[in-house]
């Protein structure tokens, strides 16, 4: 185990402050963008099971089955494009 020369860490230095604060705002920023993400996946969820209520008859009774692959491609394909960031489009 090396040890490191650093001996004190000036919090007035622009380097260090600047770290600091991106370091401690990353974790909220990613907290954020998976909450977005997930908002915006339940929103178009909750429409597709409105359209299929609306459009397959017998499905309030139980004598029909719902469309499950479209909610599953649903959730997946909004999640991947609302968590990526807008830049890197």
């Amino acid at each position: 185990m090396s040890v490191s020369p650093v001996t004190r860490v000036h919090l007035l230095f622009v380097q260090v402050f600047s770290g600091l604060l991106i370091g401690a705002m990353l974790p909220y920023w990613f907290s954020a963008m998976t909450m977005k993400s997930v908002g915006k996946a339940a929103l178009a969820m909750v429409e597709e099971v409105r359209r299929q209520f609306a459009t397959i008859s017998g499905l309030m009774e139980g004598t029909a089955r719902p469309d499950y692959r479209r909610c599953v491609e649903i959730s997946t394909a909004v999640s991947h494009a609302r968590f990526a960031v807008n830049g890197a489009r």
